[in-house]
């Protein structure tokens, strides 16, 4: 399974209805597009200096999946829609099938999952 994280902060408290639109965003591309497992928009429950206050935390099928979502014109608006109010973000991405830091891995299958993702390098989420 491929997980993509990205934690939000934004320029000031943006108000009711554009939470709820993020929300309908999430409600749309988990419904519509292939291989979205889960797509949620969530509020940091803990209140620490210097934390993100929001995120979307999204699991995909697969990098191929991930790269559906990445390319469709729903991922395209919902970031239009809100990086006016972000000020700062943070995008993490990784397969749960590959092993922690440390632990033995396979080089052929990180391989393949680092190349799927090189066209996507150095865009924003």
């Amino acid at each position: 399974m491929f997980i993509h994280l990205v934690l939000v902060t934004y320029k000031g408290e943006p108000d009711a209805a554009f939470h709820q639109t993020i929300h309908a965003y999430c409600d749309r591309i988990a419904a519509t597009l292939s291989g979205v497992r889960s797509y949620d928009y969530c509020v940091n429950l803990v209140d620490l200096p210097g934390a993100h206050t929001h995120a979307i935390v999204a699991a995909y099928d697969s990098v191929d999946a991930y790269r559906g979502y990445y390319k469709s014109t729903l991922h395209d608006e919902l970031k239009s829609f809100m990086m006016d109010q972000v000020r700062s973000h943070l995008v993490f991405d990784f397969d749960t099938s590959l092993r922690a830091i440390g632990a033995p891995f396979d080089a052929a299958k990180i391989s393949q999952l680092v190349s799927g993702l090189s066209s996507l390098r150095g865009k924003v989420y």
